[in-house]
């Protein structure tokens, strides 16, 4: 059974996009095949796992052909566009900057444009173990596609005092989704993925557990990952973290995330 997991929080600078390769990095050492898809039009992802070598087709061709805008003589095949990254078993969908036409208008007067993602992969999950999605931050066309195509929604927040706000209008979006295109959809997890230790911070983080278990019982994953220079550094390296500093503190809490995350599923079903 392939899992497919939205990594969204329509708030800037969660994590999302870290979260996303480390933890397909860590699910692949758990012996997960793993796809991460990049939504987003910043590119992050595509950036770190595949570096200055872009291809020039990606995310938005498959998104125009599902529209059926694409000029290709032959169909594109989902597969083809897929990327190998240096961690074996941990593949990508890459993206690039004419995603930002996603957002901007460009499919608004197509059919059930809020399927496009979930037409355009065809049966492309169902290679793969997990598929990660990792959204823009906002709660725009593409946010919305990648819940609709996805089962289970992981969200990343801050450990700050507004944190909570963001989680509000993504319980909002989560069950505008609901009762609209995807009744299935379901909240896995909600993870700390920069904490930081300090004299404040533990005050911040019991304030944020206890409105996270109000509004979703029993799902706050309780070991934050810290907050590292070496991630910063992976990724300009074009690495993950567990190809960066495979010993080092963050990694080894993106191997528990990692446990936590398949301790989950493997408890739910569907």
């Amino acid at each position: 059974m392939t899992h497919i997991i939205a990594i969204s929080n329509q708030k800037g600078g969660t994590g999302k996009t870290t979260v996303a390769i480390n933890l397909g990095a860590a699910l692949v050492e758990q012996g997960q095949r793993v796809l991460v898809i990049d939504c987003d039009p910043q590119a992050h992802a595509t950036d770190t796992l595949l570096g200055p070598d872009k291809p020039d087709r990606y995310l938005y061709h498959l998104l125009r052909q599902a529209a059926q805008r694409a000029t290709d003589e032959l169909p594109l095949q989902p597969e083809d566009l897929v990327q190998v990254t240096a961690r074996l078993g941990l593949d990508l969908l890459p993206t690039g900057k004419q995603m930002l036409g996603v957002d901007d208008g460009e499919f608004s007067s197509v059919f059930r444009r809020e399927t496009l993602l979930q037409r355009a992969l065809g049966d492309l999950p169902q290679r793969y173990d997990i598929v990660l999605l990792d959204c823009p931050p906002a709660l725009g066309l593409m946010t919305f596609n990648a819940l609709v195509a996805a089962r289970w929604v992981l969200i990343p927040v801050e450990a700050e005092p507004y944190a909570i706000k963001g989680l509000s209008e993504m319980i909002d979006a989560i069950q505008e989704v609901q009762s609209q295109a995807n009744p299935d959809l379901a909240v896995l997890s909600v993870v700390i993925p920069r904490y930081q230790s300090g004299a404040r911070n533990p005050v911040v983080s019991r304030q944020l557990r206890d409105e996270v278990e109000a509004i979703f019982a029993g799902l706050l994953y309780e070991k934050p990952i810290p907050k590292a220079i070496a991630v910063v550094e992976s990724q300009v390296m074009h690495q993950t973290i567990l190809d960066y500093a495979p010993q080092s503190p963050v990694a080894l809490a993106y191997m528990g995330l990692a446990q936590h995350i398949l301790a989950r599923l493997g408890g739910q079903h569907g």
